[in-house]
């Protein structure tokens, strides 16, 4: 039955009503089921969406308070929009309690993290680009193109001398 809402308050979402996933969490109260990751991967990106992403940021302390652990999808949902809205600050924050709760980035991740911190004054990206290497996730196209998108002297370097 879980399933059913779940796949009701993403469909209701997806069509910008917002609101209206409310009555349907209080009615899944009402019936003894608990929203699960799934429920608040979908109500988190339905919050971004329509640009209400600390909200959204709020409801990922919530999850967190209740003894849930998000996942990298819920941490890609919530980093991708706040750095469009330049929030740079607030992404990097949510990047590093990602790692720090053990959840590993995936190359999205990677690479917004890459733009984080080399478009950051405090010189962190050649860490970053070491560390993913690390974890044995190779930098990809998207990866280099995200290096290129920087137009960051130091980043198209490290690309450069990577396979040498």
């Amino acid at each position: 039955m879980k399933d059913t809402f779940n796949i009701l308050i993403d469909a209701l979402l997806k069509e910008g009503r917002t609101k209206q996933t409310q009555t349907l969490i209080e009615l899944m109260s009402a019936r003894g089921l608990q929203p699960n990751v799934v429920t608040y991967s979908s109500l988190v990106d339905g919050l971004c969406k329509s640009g209400q992403w600390e909200e959204a940021t709020k409801l990922l302390s919530k999850m967190i308070n209740r003894g849930m652990s998000p996942d990298v999808h819920m941490f890609s949902i919530l980093i991708d929009p706040i750095c469009k809205e330049g929030n740079v600050k607030k992404a990097d924050d949510l990047f590093d309690m990602m790692i720090q709760k053990g959840v590993e980035p995936n190359i999205n991740l990677q690479c917004l993290d890459i733009w984080i911190l080399f478009t950051r004054p405090n010189g962190r990206g050649n860490k970053s680009v070491a560390s993913t290497i690390v974890r044995g996730c190779e930098p990809n196209v998207i990866t280099y193109n995200t290096f290129i998108d920087l137009n960051n002297v130091i980043a198209l370097e490290y690309c450069f001398n990577l396979h040498k």
